[in-house]
């Protein structure tokens, strides 16, 4: 009874201190983890996301925190790793966020090592590596156009694009959100996405986790 009343207690002062105080919990978490980019024009030019199944953590997380734009204390994390569950049936979607959230396209995970590299639906284990999901590449004649991508090959890790028709390419300036559902669809993990297509001809994404 008394532990269960600490764990009460900090779980509260966790809350009003807003430090990120967690409890033990194996219930899986894809977190967005990072970005790549690569190829440049024609066709190669391609922007991904990298998502993880972040170990839980009894005890106390601190992210980095400024003031005045000093820097107060760096990131710190004191306390017990905890192996969280596989993330079952993990499938990602693209929306539209700019008319009526509507689904756009279905994302592809990358694990080069697998076969089919390319899936649609796979599970993420706890502390695993980071699992690529590619989301667009551009029109492969270099114009400042663009599409979610789809393997031509599941099967090839290093599979081109299946090159959408032309009236489905991208020509502006748009918000997405990637929606990834997991545990047979009881979680999910939402990010944004902002395509700004530039007189510069460049393509520059930024993400919103």
């Amino acid at each position: 009874m008394e532990s269960v009343l600490l764990l009460v207690i900090g779980a509260v002062i966790g809350v009003v201190l807003d430090r990120g105080y967690t409890l033990y919990s194996t219930r899986p978490k894809l977190i967005f983890s990072g970005t790549s980019s690569g190829g440049s024009g024609s066709g190669t030019e391609m922007w991904n996301v990298a998502i993880s199944n972040m170990p839980g953590l009894f005890g106390i997380r601190l992210q980095e925190s400024t003031l005045f734009g000093k820097p107060v204390h760096g990131f710190f994390q004191k306390g017990l790793l905890v192996e969280r569950n596989t993330a079952r049936q993990c499938m990602a979607r693209l929306h539209d966020k700019e008319n009526g959230d509507a689904f756009i396209a279905q994302l592809y995970w990358w694990m080069p090592q697998d076969r089919p590299a390319w899936q649609v639906i796979r599970d993420i284990e706890s502390g695993q590596d980071q699992i690529m999901l590619r989301l667009f590449n551009r029109a492969p004649d270099g114009s400042l156009r663009y599409f979610p991508f789809s393997p031509a090959d599941p099967n090839d890790p290093g599979s081109p694009p299946r090159v959408p028709e032309e009236a489905a390419w991208i020509d502006r300036s748009h918000r997405f959100e990637v929606r990834i559902s997991y545990s047979y669809g009881a979680q999910t993990t939402r990010i944004g996405v902002d395509v700004t297509v530039g007189l510069n001809g460049q393509i520059d994404v930024q993400y919103r986790p």
